[in-house]
């Protein structure tokens, strides 16, 4: 059985609006991030959730040519804590699909022991 969508346009909004993790300018891109086992490698653009704000030239010449592992090294940055740091942000704002992105939370925070 095929692995369902998480997708949440008004969460990809949100990222979009958020200032790039590793420089903190704006704008920035929304970098899928793979964050949860249940999504990840190509499988990563099927969960909005693990969106990430990236600088334009970071997300393109930086974190595809660098790898997942290597880049987030790098910056000493946890890709799934932002994610989830994010996440908690958004459910503040009491969004629409606030029990989409809590789902996607515990699916998080279970997946990296947080």
């Amino acid at each position: 059985m095929p692995v369902k969508k998480i997708r949440s346009k008004d969460y990809l909004d949100f990222i979009g609006q958020q200032k790039c993790v590793v420089t903190g300018s704006h704008p920035a891109d929304c970098h899928h991030e793979s964050v949860t086992r249940r999504f990840s490698a190509g499988m990563k653009k099927y969960f909005d959730f693990g969106a990430l704000p990236l600088r334009h030239d970071v997300h393109l010449y930086e974190r595809h040519s660098m790898g997942k592992v290597d880049f987030w090294e790098k910056y000493n940055l946890n890709p799934a804590e932002l994610a989830v740091a994010f996440i908690e942000e958004y459910m503040s704002l009491a969004p629409e699909d606030y029990d989409v992105a809590e789902d996607a939370l515990y699916m998080i925070k279970r997946d990296n022991g947080l």
